[in-house]
């Protein structure tokens, strides 16, 4: 699947926009893979166990995770 030039500059900017988000993925997904972080397996929302999100209400308390759904993250958003 081939990305549009507008769709590439789009991610790129969202990218540099946000790199202090993507540096806490990064950094929360290696701690849960190494096992120092553990995450619950359902959403905290509707109780589903399928296509979990790991949501931020403020990026400066890191370790302050809510577990969704994707449909509760979107309906959390909109």
């Amino acid at each position: 699947m081939e990305c549009s030039k507008a769709k590439i500059k789009y991610k790129k900017n969202h990218y540099i926009e946000n790199k202090d988000k993507y540096s806490l993925w990064a950094r929360l997904n290696y701690l849960r893979k190494k096992g120092n972080l553990i995450i619950k397996k359902e959403c905290e929302k509707c109780g589903n166990k399928k296509r979990l999100i790991m949501h931020h209400e403020d990026y400066k308390k890191p370790f302050e995770i809510m577990v969704l759904c994707r449909k509760c993250h979107h309906k959390l958003h909109h």
